[in-house]
């Protein structure tokens, strides 16, 4: 049986599923990576 990871953040009272973020200087808009993978599953834009 497989566990799932918990691994949310809290930041600044803001609840993200995840701690994994992109930058609009690094990735566009993320309109750019939705080619390649499921950008709903990144925690947050910056």
């Amino acid at each position: 049986m497989q566990e799932t990871v918990d691994i949310s953040v809290d930041f600044a009272g803001l609840k993200l599923a995840n701690p994994v973020f992109t930058a609009s200087g690094t990735c566009g808009y993320a309109d750019e990576l939705s080619a390649f993978m499921d950008v709903n599953r990144l925690g947050g834009f910056i």
